[in-house]
């Protein structure tokens, strides 16, 4: 009797573990953009991404995180206003943005499906304010994901 209980009780730890989904946090690194730029706004479109908290939100920002029936979404902030800018100094506060599951393997997916992750940010420059904001694509090398239970302490 104590043997099957036994033999139950890692099988049921077994299923247990295999079923609770990995889970990462993502951060946005700022691309080398210069000293004198700043980002006012980034949108990150997802597929096949579930997003489970926002961890992070720097002052004067709003963030918007969420997912669709077809499985894209979308994770995106906006600066309220032009002192709520990141710097070069400020961008760090988009680390750890939100954690999320761990996006499926690239290897997996099939041809038609779009990547996990399409970025881009807003910039401008603080040299020539004249010129107006514009948007740049985000390389994949800028977004990070490192393991995570949760969202790191404050």
């Amino acid at each position: 009797m104590k043997i099957l209980c036994l033999s139950i009780s890692f099988m049921l730890l077994a299923v247990s573990a295999r079923a609770a989904p990995t889970m990462e946090l993502l951060s946005l690194q700022m691309p080398n953009l210069g000293r004198n730029f700043y980002v006012s706004s980034f949108h990150i479109q997802t597929w096949r991404i579930r997003v489970r908290e926002v961890c992070q939100i720097p002052i004067g920002w709003m963030i918007t995180a969420g997912r669709n029936l077809d499985q894209s979404g979308q994770i995106s902030g906006v600066a309220s206003g032009f002192m709520t800018n990141l710097n070069d100094k400020q961008f760090g506060e988009l680390r750890n943005l939100v954690l999320i599951d761990a996006p499926p393997p690239e290897a997996g997916k099939s041809a038609t499906e779009p990547p996990s992750f399409q970025a881009s940010i807003t910039v401008g420059s603080y040299a020539s304010p004249q010129t107006g904001d514009r948007s740049l694509p985000v390389s994949a090398a800028n977004l990070m994901l490192r393991p995570a239970r949760a969202c790191p302490a404050e």
